[in-house]
């Protein structure tokens, strides 16, 4: 069976204040999936995909890594850090700068790099009653010659 795996998730989070109005958040993740029994692929929708809103802003959500086609190849294996800045404005607003860089790795047979992919960005929250929305500019740091620039995201929450 397809569905026989173990998956392995580790998601670590700290904030700082640095001084009253400004915060800094850091966040580190591993993921791994393993197969067992007779088993040796696990199935694409159990896979580890990022980019996004919520990993690695600037690249479109699932398209961290990508194959001919265009569509977002999922690996065994991702790794994923991100630093944020947050500043707080006032009357519910907050400011933010970030850097967010991580890989997919251990495809099931599909090309692609396991190279680290990164990028910067920034962005603006309004605060709710129930939690924060925003928009969020990622830039790419190593656009690839087929790649857009950045990307917009659209947050309701913190990203982490």
């Amino acid at each position: 069976d397809i569905d026989d795996y173990i998956k392995y998730r580790l998601d670590t989070r700290y904030y700082y204040t640095v001084l009253d109005p400004l915060v800094i958040a850091l966040r580190g993740y591993y993921g791994f999936i393993q197969p067992y029994g007779n088993n040796s692929r696990v199935a694409e929708d159990q896979l580890f995909f990022l980019g996004g809103t919520s990993s690695v802003r600037g690249f479109d959500e699932n398209l961290l890594l990508y194959d001919a086609a265009g569509k977002g190849v999922g690996g065994q294996e991702a790794i994923l850090g991100s630093i944020e800045g947050r500043y707080d404005l006032g009357l519910n607003f907050e400011f933010s700068a970030f850097y967010d860089i991580g890989a997919v790795r251990k495809t099931q047979g599909k090309t692609g790099s396991d190279a680290f992919r990164d990028s910067v960005g920034i962005g603006f929250r309004y605060m709710t009653p129930i939690g924060p929305i925003g928009l969020l500019y990622g830039w790419k740091l190593d656009p690839l010659p087929d790649e857009s620039a950045g990307s917009l995201h659209f947050s309701m929450g913190y990203t982490f």
